[in-house]
Order: C-alpha cells, then sequence, then structure tokens
C-alpha cells in the first residue's frame, strides 16, 4: 500500500520526472497515481493550481500508457479526484478521454466512455 502524501515537498517528490509519476517503472507509474488519489482525499484545501495541471497532466499522460495496470489505475483516480479538481481541469481531463478513446484499442473504448459518463454525471450533480 503506498504511503500517504502529508505535505508538499512528498508531492514534488511524486511529480519528478524520475521518481513518480514519469518513472520508467509501470509500478512506480501506477503507485504515483495511487499517492496522489490519497493526497486528495486527505487533502481539505484547494490544490494550488500549479501542482493541480501537474497532477491532471500526468494522469491524462497515464491514460495513455502502454500498461493496462497504468491505464486502469488513472482511470480510477481521475473519477475519484473529479470533484475536488477545478472545472478547467475537468474539462482538459474530458478533452484528453475523448482524443484517447479515437486512438485507443476497440476494447478500451468501453473504460474510458463509462470514465467520461461518470465525469459529467458528477458535473451535473454539482
Amino acid at each position: 500500500m503506498p504511503k500517504k502524501i502529508g505535505n508538499i515537498e512528498e508531492l514534488n517528490k511524486l511529480l519528478d520526472p524520475e521518481v513518480g509519476c514519469n518513472h520508467f517503472d509501470a509500478d512506480f507509474r501506477m503507485m504515483a497515481d495511487r499517492m496522489i488519489w490519497n493526497y486528495y482525499k486527505k487533502s481539505e484545501n484547494v490544490i494550488d493550481q500549479n501542482y493541480e495541471d501537474a497532477i491532471c497532466k500526468a494522469l491524462t499522460t497515464h491514460l495513455g500508457d502502454n500498461s493496462l495496470e497504468v491505464k486502469s489505475t488513472a482511470v480510477l483516480v481521475i473519477e475519484e479526484i473529479s470533484p475536488k479538481i477545478r472545472n478547467n481541469s475537468l474539462f482538459s481531463i474530458m478533452e484528453s478521454l475523448c482524443q484517447t478513446m479515437v486512438s485507443c484499442p476497440e476494447e478500451e473504448v468501453a473504460i474510458y466512455s463509462m470514465t467520461l459518463r461518470s465525469l459529467v454525471k458528477r458535473a451535473n450533480e454539482q
């Protein structure tokens, strides 16, 4: 189980290209996504826009990852953090989901379309 992120230094490490979200090892990328999820779950305040942008970029990059586990984790994290992110970041993620659906293998389209549907539904509820 990934450790919980408690401070901004740990978040900086996660977003470091060679440590977390962009690491060459799929297990590290998947763990970084889960740690981001834990960060959002624990966060009571609005996350700084620069961090949110970097986090959303990492997650949308993981939608096109070669590892199915990384893709699945990114989808799960996106669904879970969507209520806590700003609209412009949410729109960016939704756009990436649409672009990914166009170019992904047919068997993955359902996963992305259900995620998109979930995001739209949550946005309407708020």
